[in-house]
């Protein structure tokens, strides 16, 4: 026997989600405000729209097997026995008396999405590096044969793709507490048994009228939740940095105070190498030269950065295109292990020279960064950027990324950053300062050490 589910639990903002007519709904939330728990919902009410259409779910790796197919399925599965597994390897499942399924699709792997066409699809922690443009570019082209929706959850990240659909969204809808005594008693009522008053929730609505009609932005506090706990959400007012706080829990844009790049992220990131980077033998160009940025370390981890840089013809762009990143190893274990890529010229920490002298018995070619100091450097680093000369492969680099968004202006020394999670943008000065020194004539650092080690 098939049970129902009622919806009248559901809090203001989660029945904005469930009443949207876009055809992209982007749920952004506070943390435990509701949203991925939501996402199960929203499914069930798009196959009583479209009961023959397939269903596609789909999220990074590690949630998707975590928290967001299990959450389908403690609802779909265990307790309103609506479908089964057709194959669990293909993580394929199937509704009773349909022959429409749901699949779920990790986002980690783009190319895994291709070939579905679906009739809805809710993207989970989209905002996640491991859910990459690539996969929201395939999934658009899973929904377009059916004209579709899809619901994005996820809570706001500062540099991603999900900024654009942001503000490009004809409707933003905000819900947010003015007034806690309010909510507390609300919930006190109907904790003891009475309907909730959503009254002490107050709905802001934003209209772009040149904006997308297609895509409409729900957003909501994680105290929009009723359960979510008042103590929690102030304990991270006071023990969590500003922008902290008014991102992962009032669901707003924010950044970092004080962020040192902060003037030069929102045009830094590209999606890929340029094709141009790679050469093309039969056509006779050759790879763009690879450098590198060393930041040595032990119990602090040893932090490098590789760039492809291209040729002044080309803007004379660095590109970051990877980064080694290794705690409790030693130099000459570091020296070995990264010596894979082809790098024609390295820039390591200038107050390290055991640790340089190292890594050129491996065949580095690797000198001294050079000294200078630490604001000259950065100055340097946000001047190529200004200059469109600085670029990053989004999700190549996941920990230069989180640490440029922590590296910051030390208040009681406003000139010098706080030390603290700093060796990536350490490694992205020492590699931007070598190459401005015009240090770049040189051979890749495999040919070198061979050819010494033959001429020996």
């Amino acid at each position: 026997t098939q049970r129902t589910v009622s919806y009248h639990n559901l809090h203001p903002g989660q029945q904005a989600v469930l009443a949207s007519t876009a055809k992209i709904i982007l749920m952004l939330a506070g943390t435990g405000g509701g949203k991925t728990k939501f996402g199960p919902i929203w499914c069930l009410e798009q196959h009583r729209k479209f009961p023959d259409q397939h269903g596609m779910i789909v999220a990074p790796h590690t949630v998707l097997e975590d928290t967001t197919q299990d959450l389908f399925l403690q609802l779909m599965d265990r307790k309103l026995h609506l479908g089964q597994w057709v194959n669990k390897q293909s993580r394929t499942w199937q509704w009773h008396g349909s022959e429409a399924k749901v699949f779920f699709c990790s986002s980690d792997t783009p190319e895994s999405l291709e070939g579905k066409h679906a009739g809805w699809i809710w993207m989970d922690e989209f905002g996640q590096k491991q859910f990459p443009e690539e996969a929201w570019i395939a999934i658009k082209r899973r929904v377009g044969f059916h004209e579709a929706s899809v619901l994005g959850t996820t809570t706001p990240y500062i540099l991603h793709w999900i900024l654009d659909l942001w503000d490009d969204a004809m409707i933003n809808r905000y819900f947010s507490v003015p007034d806690m005594d309010k909510r507390a008693t609300a919930i006190a009522a109907w904790e003891a048994g009475e309907p909730m008053d959503w009254g002490w929730l107050q709905e802001t609505v934003q209209e772009k009228p040149d904006g997308d009609e297609d895509i409409e932005v729900i957003r909501f506090a994680s105290i929009a939740n009723p359960k979510y706990p008042l103590k929690s959400f102030e304990r991270a007012r006071k023990t969590e940095t500003d922008w902290q706080f008014r991102m992962f829990y009032l669901a707003e844009q924010a950044r970092s105070a004080g962020l040192i790049y902060g003037e030069v992220l929102d045009g830094i990131y590209v999606d890929e190498l340029p094709d141009d980077a790679h050469g093309d033998a039969k056509a006779g160009r050759a790879a763009w030269p690879r450098y590198a940025g060393l930041d040595f370390g032990y119990d602090n981890p040893t932090h490098i950065l590789f760039g492809a840089l291209s040729p002044k013809s080309a803007g004379d762009v660095l590109y970051l295109y990877d980064e080694y990143v290794k705690r409790k190893v030693s130099d000459m274990e570091n020296a070995r292990a990264a010596h894979q890529r082809e790098v024609r010229r390295a820039w390591g920490d200038s107050t390290a020279p055991t640790a340089i002298a190292t890594y050129r018995k491996f065949g580095w070619d690797i000198a001294k960064a050079g000294r200078h100091e630490v604001r000259a450097g950065i100055s340097e680093v946000i001047g190529r950027a200004k200059e469109g000369r600085l670029k990053i492969v989004r999700g190549a680099c996941p920990v230069l990324d989180r640490q440029i968004l922590t590296y910051v202006w030390d208040e009681k020394r406003p000139d010098t950053p706080v030390k603290k999670e700093d060796h990536g943008p350490d490694a992205l000065r020492y590699l931007v300062h070598g190459l401005r020194r015009g240090q770049r004539k040189r051979r890749t650092t495999r040919i070198d050490f061979w050819n010494r080690g033959a001429l020996a």
